[in-house]
């Protein structure tokens, strides 16, 4: 989760600010003060009494950067956002992703992704919540919800397993597990609530099976992202199906994907499913016929602030950490759905 905030003064291409109100620049003792222009011209003063009545202003939690233009503030855990101020913020809120499905398991679904823009932040203490990615292994398990500013941004759903097992449903949807005489579907996006707030929601379903199996081969599909939809594909002439890309949304400076999906698994001559571009995790294939794992398998999703993992032997890779990207489907270990990424703070006023 990120936000971001911009001073209350005019301060583009300074070489130097600092603010006497602003605890991040003058902790109210000493005489250090940090310069908020990002050139960094830290400096000393002396001979100067700071009065209380200009101390208040104080905009506190997560980890603190400054771009420039705007004050960023990113939590990857759960804590609390505090300040003294009202300000304007843009918030981007990603959910945990998914865990990639157990044994010839689909892709996990990216987080859902809340983008908040022009929002108004009351002085007080926020409450941030940060979702954890779906926990893979020999079983498969949905992501958590991420929530702040009566927000929330849906966990992404698990994918489905060999051979009744749909994609659950989530933020975007898990894809479907492999399968034999069933159309198995994909899990379908709920994507998430903006509580009143202004902004956009994203999320995608997980991928369908749109043929019986007919003897051969088998693959499954790939998990929802929040901005793109797993595909829906013929298990019997395909490869694993790759997850659907993530959201391309700037919080911090940085054009990243957000919450994409993981890639589903495939058997013996089909490969796993690649992660989808934002972070999701590679999918396994199953080895037979002579094949060896590492012929098989997905590789991770690129383009987010963390890379998914590619497969490892017979597991899916996790998703990109911090990403809410879902996990790959694991020929008969899950991949890890990746943790939700929470809230950037900007100030515009």
């Amino acid at each position: 989760m990120a936000g971001r905030y911009g001073p209350n003064i005019i301060t583009d291409n300074l070489k130097l600010y600092v603010d006497a109100a602003n605890k991040e620049s003058y902790p109210q003792t000493g005489t250090t003060w940090t310069d908020l222009s990002g050139e960094g011209n830290d400096g000393t003063i002396s001979g100067a009494t700071l009065s209380s009545e200009n101390s208040k202003n104080s905009v506190t939690g997560g980890t603190i950067t400054n771009d420039g233009e705007y004050i960023i503030h990113t939590f990857t855990s759960s804590t609390n956002f505090v300040t003294d101020v009202a300000l304007t913020a843009d918030v981007l809120i990603v959910g945990g992703g998914g865990s990639g499905g157990y044994a010839l398991g689909g892709g996990g679904g990216g987080g859902g992704v809340v983008h908040l823009q022009g929002l108004s932040v009351a002085a007080g203490t926020h409450s941030m919540v940060v979702g954890a990615g779906g926990t893979g292994g020999s079983s498969h398990s949905d992501g958590s919800n991420s929530a702040a500013f009566s927000s929330t941004a849906y966990g992404g759903g698990s994918g489905g397993g060999y051979s009744t097992d749909a994609g659950n449903n989530g933020g975007s949807g898990g894809g479907a597990g492999s399968n034999e005489t069933q159309l198995i579907s994909g899990g379908t996006s709920t994507k998430g609530a903006l509580g009143g707030n202004p902004g956009t929601t994203y999320g995608n379903d997980g991928g369908d099976q749109t043929t019986a199996r007919s003897g051969g081969p088998v693959s499954a599909r790939g998990g929802g992202g929040a901005g793109a939809a797993g595909a829906d594909e013929n298990s019997n002439n395909t490869d694993g199906g790759e997850g659907g890309a993530g959201i391309q949304i700037n919080i911090d400076g940085n054009n990243y994907y957000w919450a994409a999906g993981g890639g589903g698994s495939g058997y013996t001559s089909y490969y796993g499913g690649d992660g989808g571009l934002g972070g999701g995790g590679g999918a396994s294939n199953n080895a037979g016929g002579g094949e060896t794992p590492a012929t098989g398998g997905g590789d991770g999703g690129t383009g987010g602030i963390n890379n998914g993992a590619a497969f490892s032997s017979y597991a899916g890779g996790a998703g990109g950490a911090n990403t809410g990207s879902g996990g790959g489907g694991g020929s008969w270990n899950t991949g890890s759905g990746g943790a939700g990424d929470l809230c950037r703070s900007s100030d515009r006023d």
